[in-house]
């Protein structure tokens, strides 16, 4: 015997978890919504079930400054946090890649290392001399 309430308990009641991704909760919630017959309303109740339930304070507060907030727009607002908390970390814990800037120059010259009577004075890449 299917018990609606109940149901809809079930779908009120959890909050993400300190570890669980974003995709995980709002996974678990659609599923759990599946049964509840919210009908029109299920859009709209998974929107604040996801406002509700999310652990960021800070996102959580990001969400609530939204007018007009969709159900889909929160999962891409917090689908985004997501990943820049990730990025942020990888970089923090130096696992970021490190790309050096590179500076080019005239062909078969170095930059300038000297003014000679108001001329430049260039390191030749061919030669090595100035000229």
């Amino acid at each position: 015997m299917k018990n609606e309430t109940y149901d809809r308990y079930k779908f009120f009641s959890p909050n993400q978890q300190v570890g669980e991704c974003f995709d995980d909760f709002l996974t678990d919630i659609k599923l759990l919504a599946v049964d509840c017959n919210f009908g029109t309303l299920e859009e709209s109740l998974l929107r604040d079930k996801i406002v509700h339930g999310i652990l960021d304070a800070v996102l959580k507060d990001r969400l609530l400054q939204q007018s007009n907030l969709s159900c889909k727009k929160a999962e891409e607002i917090c689908r985004a946090v997501e990943v820049s908390h990730y990025q942020v970390k990888e970089l923090d814990n130096g696992n970021g890649k490190q790309v050096d800037v590179v500076y080019t120059t005239k062909t078969g010259m170095k930059p300038k290392s000297a003014l000679k009577d108001g001329g430049l004075l260039y390191d030749c890449f061919k030669c090595g001399r100035k000229h």
